[in-house]
């Protein structure tokens, strides 16, 4: 069997390492590069979970700071990264401790003016997972 170099073409690469997995030819698996790419794979979700939470917490600044410009657009883009990052949390429930690490919400009150004072109706949530909720 010809071996498949990561560097060279990964989607063949992975195709043969699962080849490989599936057939037990374990000793002929590439593991450092195999073990990067399930690191990566939780990478992948956190930098998903990041990214709706930015559009979310972007379209809720837009819709605390801009009221006039309000509108059915942001009102769906709003409940729909709300449902998409619940849906998000289901499918990998080992990232919702994310929303209660301090570091989010260290990150997301440098997004705003010193002077903007947040008041949530639940004093136990953390400043993400109350925009979440």
């Amino acid at each position: 069997m010809t071996t498949i170099s990561y560097e060279t073409d990964v989607a063949a690469w992975a195709n043969q390492q699962a080849w490989l997995i599936r057939n037990r030819k374990f000793e002929l698996l590439d593991i450092e590069h195999l073990a990067e790419e399930i690191e990566d794979v939780s990478k992948s979700e956190q930098r998903e979970l990041a990214s709706r939470m930015a559009v979310l917490i972007a379209h809720l600044l837009k819709w605390q700071f801009q009221p006039e410009r309000s509108g059915k657009s942001w009102e769906l883009t709003i409940r729909n990264q709300r449902k998409a990052i619940e849906r998000h949390l289901k499918q990998v429930p080992s990232l919702k401790p994310n929303l209660k690490d301090a570091e989010w919400d260290l990150n997301l009150m440098t997004m705003f003016p010193p002077h903007y004072k947040f008041e949530f109706k639940d004093p136990h949530m953390s400043t993400v997972a109350a925009l979440v909720s």
